[in-house]
């Protein structure tokens, strides 16, 4: 820090002592004038000789370094240097480098920098306002008094106050030195990054002149010679005319900024400063029509932008009639910056519906009003009601955030490239929430998590609205997130590692929904798990089946995509699963026993291959015919005479009507079941010439009788 231009008001302390907490390690040496009325500045001596600066601030006077604070530990050169912050006996302070070397002002009273000189200086601000700008702090306040001089050769220089400059409250000899370096937006409150580009380019004129062009004007003055005048520029040449013509354009939309300056250091030849028009008087203040909407009589293009969107109906027809369209090309026609060539190229697209071209008219010719779509507030407020009452059903909610975040025209984003700032916002966090939604469904969905969990894309945008904009639903979504995660025992590691991954709203939401999912889905595994091992070892005998491993991994898939709603919905579901596969089972039992009771040079066993391959591979279809062809009656043909009758004769035997097997030798061994399908009788050919039944127990038989 070095001193100012400013007086000093009488110190908070009196002249020359410290605070207590600086009095035990720096010595004072001399009072420095201040800046303002908040603190006093003293220069300091450590032990070792080293000088600061301490800026002790008045009793109750907060200190304002929150520019300085995220910036402390990075050091850049171009910035003035905070070493300490602290509060002692009631008072802030800080401690700040000293630059002996001393600001910009003290050498501009020597007169014009040399164009050497000039240019390093111009190097030195637009790197430093680079850094600053990168970091989202603007500086506020420059001026050749903030610019301090850490060596002349080469030249280095260091930013202060920045970020802290007040905006009311100035004495009026120091509101009128800073207004000859405000830019003229910051009187109606505008103050952004062009601002500073603005006072760089008074600083450098100042420079290259040796004098300010409104050198002892009141601020007044200074405003309104602005108002209607570009900035002077005589005795400026070239390359630097171009440069300042750049810097000092009254309309903040086309002035240079880092871009162009970089371009003008580069020695860019096509680079051109664009004019500066100013209308003569009488064309300035002649009277202009005016246009009626909505009861208002609108003298220009952004009053009439407002009423468009107060009465969107009512614009979007008389726009299509033409009285709109032209009146705004007469208005915008005298405007020759980019944003009314941009409103006249609006009104001539042929390819717009009309709403399209309401709102791209209102968002251009009036980026900072309140937006709006088709009469629907867009403010945060009425988003976040709009979300509500499209969860409650309401049709024309839900169709308006459809337009909104899923619509193929971007309406936030038109606001937000015409600079709504509340749009860019808005846009920003609600794809930033989209983008985190999105990204942890794929993250479950990998992990097994049913896609049919996922909501269509209508029902998930209000939540994904609400995530963005309220805290309320935000911290309710987190409650509710705690609650369940806490009730659910077992939980997978990848949940876990989600979970303690601290979620933001985008992926709370889906971690809700699986959490809603969760316990039923690990009660269904509970329940199904020891009833398919049954079921699998009952049902061996289909383990070639096709249509029963197909029938198994439906009702898997099923359980995997969140099919079944309960647990009696699974329990129908695995009832289904027997119940389809249970004549199949039977019909299967009744051939492989009777493949056991037929000997292998048995004449019967031809007959029997007929169904070998098929058995091998069963389908369903397979069992009505393989349990006709086990149960149709059998008519015997002995091959010897006298047979003892089977003491089960009285049974009923039917064997008339089919001859199943013919021209058997005496070795065969014909067989037969009962009607009921309960018994097997089988007969020898053989000497012995007898017949054995038996009852069918599943595969095996148990013996009955001879």
């Amino acid at each position: 820090m070095t001193q100012s231009s400013y007086s000093s008001p009488s110190p908070a302390y009196p002249a020359l002592v410290l605070p207590p907490t600086l009095a035990g390690r720096y010595r004072a040496v001399e009072s420095l004038p201040a800046a303002g009325e908040k603190a006093d500045l003293l220069l300091v001596e450590a032990a070792d000789g080293q000088r600061y600066v301490a800026r002790i601030y008045r009793y109750g006077l907060p200190a304002k370094a929150e520019a300085l604070q995220p910036i402390s530990l990075e050091a850049p050169p171009f910035l003035l240097q905070m070493l300490e912050q602290g509060q002692s006996a009631g008072c802030d302070y800080e401690l700040l480098e000293y630059l002996a070397e001393g600001s910009l002002r003290q050498r501009l009273a020597q007169g014009a920098l040399s164009p050497e000189s000039a240019r390093m200086l111009a190097e030195q601000l637009s790197a430093a306002l680079a850094y600053l700008h990168q970091r989202d702090i603007l500086h506020r306040d420059l001026k050749p008094e903030n610019v301090l001089i850490r060596q002349w050769q080469p030249l280095q220089i260091a930013l202060s106050d920045f970020g802290i400059a007040p905006v009311t409250g100035m004495r009026a000899s120091a509101a009128d030195s800073a207004a000859q370096y405000q830019a003229p937006e910051v009187a109606s409150g505008m103050m952004g990054m062009a601002a500073d580009y603005w006072a760089m380019g008074m600083i450098l004129l100042e420079a290259l002149t040796g004098k300010h062009p409104f050198a002892g004007w009141s601020g007044m003055v200074i405003l309104y010679q602005l108002t209607a005048r570009a900035v002077p520029t005589t005795g400026v040449e070239e390359p630097w005319l171009t440069l300042c013509r750049g810097l000092l354009l009254r309309d903040p939309k086309r002035r240079w900024g880092l871009a162009e300056v970089q371009r003008w250091l580069a020695g860019d030849a096509d680079l051109r400063a664009p004019l500066e028009i100013v209308a003569p008087e009488a064309v300035t203040f002649r009277p202009r029509p005016f246009y009626r909407l909505g009861g208002v009589e609108c003298q220009t293009a952004p009053q009439l932008a407002l009423q468009m969107a107060r009465h969107w109906q009512i614009a979007r027809k008389e726009l299509a009639q033409g009285a709109m369209s032209d009146w705004l090309r007469y208005t915008l026609g005298d405007q020759k910056d980019e944003a009314a060539r941009l409103a006249l190229q609006i009104l001539d697209d042929p390819d717009m519906n009309a709403d399209e071209r309401l709102l791209r008219l209102i968002a251009q010719i009036a980026p900072q009003i309140a937006p709006v779509w088709k009469e629907w507030s867009l403010d945060n407020d009425s988003l976040i009601a709009v979300a509500q009452a499209a969860i409650n059903g309401d049709i024309q909610s839900q169709s308006l955030l459809l337009e909104l975040l899923h619509g193929s025209l971007d309406i936030l984003g038109i606001y937000a490239a015409a600079g709504n700032s509340q749009c860019q916002k808005l846009q920003t966090a609600s794809q930033a929430t989209i983008a985190e939604y999105e990204k942890t469904w794929q993250t479950v969905l990998a992990y097994g998590v049913p896609a049919k969990l996922r909501p269509d894309c209508a029902l998930a945008l209000p939540d994904l609205l609400l995530a963005t904009l309220s805290s309320s639903f935000q911290n309710q979504l987190q409650s509710e997130i705690a609650t369940r995660s806490k009730s659910v025992n077992d939980r997978p590691a990848w949940l876990d590692r989600l979970l303690k991954s601290s979620p933001h709203s985008g992926s709370a939401l889906v971690l809700r929904a699986v959490l809603q999912w969760l316990p039923l889905s690990i009660a269904i595994e509970q329940h199904i798990t020891p009833r398919l091992e049954a079921l699998l070892k009952e049902f061996a005998i289909l383990h070639r089946s096709p249509d029963f491993h197909i029938a198994l991994n439906q009702f898997d898939q099923r359980v995997r995509d969140g099919s079944y709603g309960s647990l009696p919905i699974v329990e129908q579901a695995l009832n289904g699963l027997r119940d389809g596969a249970q004549p199949l089972v039977d019909a299967l039992r009744q051939y492989f026993a009777l493949w056991q009771q037929t000997a292998v040079n048995s004449a019967a066993c031809p007959v029997l291959r007929q169904w070998q391959t098929r058995a091998a591979a069963p389908r369903y279809a397979d069992a009505p015919a393989l349990r006709q062809f086990m149960m149709q009656p059998l008519r015997w043909r002995m091959s010897a005479e006298g047979w003892q009758r089977p003491i089960t004769s009285a049974l009923g035997w039917k064997h008339e009507s089919t001859v199943l097997l013919s021209g058997l030798s005496k070795a065969s061994h014909p067989v037969a079941f009962s009607a009921d399908n309960r018994l097997l009788a089988s007969g020898s050919g053989g000497s012995k010439r007898t017949v054995m039944a038996g009852e069918l127990r599943g595969s095996a038989i148990a013996a009955w009788g001879r």
